[in-house]
This record gives C-alpha cells, sequence and structure tokens, in this order.
C-alpha cells in the first residue's frame, strides 16, 4: 500500500471538517485483534488479554472508512502502547513521514493530526481525548472528547465492515 500523499491528507482533512466537525484531522488510527490459531510451538507469545490468542491490525483509516495505511502482525500479548511503537506506522509517526503542513486554524497553527483512544502516545500528529476527570470539569474539554469520539469511529467502522 502506498503512502498517502500530503494532498491525500489535505482532501482527508476537509471531509473530517465537513462530516464531523473535527478540523485538521487527517485520519483515525486504531487497532484489531484479529484470533488465529497458533503454530504448536509459539507458546504464550499470541496470547492476549481476551484469552485467546491473536495478532494485532493497526490502521489508519480515513472519513470514508477507507485504509490509508496498515501493519499486520505484531503479537496479540503485546500492550497497546508497545503495538504502536514497534510498529511501521509507529515509526512514520516518530519519523514525521508523510505529514502534510501544518495549517492555521483560530487564533494559530496547528499541525494535522490524527486522532486515537487514550492508550497511544500523545504526539504531535497524534490526538486523543482528555482524561476523564479533566473532561468532567471543563465543558471545552468534554466537547473535545465528543467530536474527538465521533471522528474516531469510522476506524471502528471499518474494522467493523473487515470483519463481516
Amino acid at each position: 500500500m502506498p503512502d498517502p500523499s500530503p494532498e491525500d491528507f489535505k482532501k482527508v482533512a476537509m471531509n473530517f471538517t465537513l462530516k464531523w466537525n473535527f478540523n485538521n484531522c487527517v485520519g483515525a488510527l486504531g487497532g484489531k485483534h484479529v484470533f488465529i490459531k497458533p503454530s504448536p510451538k509459539s507458546g504464550g507469545d499470541f496470547f492476549n488479554y481476551k484469552g485467546r490468542f491473536s495478532n494485532v491490525l493497526l490502521a489508519m483509516v480515513d472519513v470514508e472508512m477507507k485504509f490509508l495505511c496498515m501493519d499486520v502482525g505484531p503479537k496479540g500479548r503485546f500492550s497497546n502502547g508497545r503495538i504502536f511503537s514497534s510498529s511501521f506506522i509507529g515509526s512514520r509517526f516518530k519519523d514525521s513521514i508523510f505529514w502534510p503542513e501544518d495549517q492555521p486554524i483560530h487564533e494559530g497553527i496547528i499541525p494535522m493530526p490524527f486522532v486515537a483512544v487514550d492508550c497511544c502516545p500523545l504526539l504531535k500528529h497524534l490526538m486523543r481525548p482528555y482524561p476523564g476527570k479533566q473532561a468532567n470539569i471543563d465543558r471545552k474539554k468534554r466537547v473535545y472528547n465528543y467530536r474527538l469520539s465521533r471522528a474516531r469511529k469510522v476506524v471502528e467502522s471499518a474494522f467493523g465492515i473487515l470483519a463481516t
């Protein structure tokens, strides 16, 4: 699968703004455990917290639930943070490969981020929700978490379609 171009990301960002009211978002990041039958000598390498053997599919998805980039194969026993950091996608985030230029929004210039779940690290190009206590106190943070959650649902829906 070829890397998306900065122009591709700009089109995705426009669609996230129009559909989910989440500005400058260039995709949603998520993971899915794919249950497997392990080889006889694999031991507990693929045994996950759900009590099953799995590999993990990590993917970036656009607003139309199309896969932009994916990584298949981390062992299911690893934590989500380790899966992300050791993945091809995680290395793209660390090296800032293929990102579009930062764009102006409201009063400043912000990066073009992906949205992700709270188990992912907070990086320049990876937005995650505010923790529960902070979001419960501040209305703006609650609204942000709500919009981020709506925008991130595209990756969950893409995995659901893939699994059927």
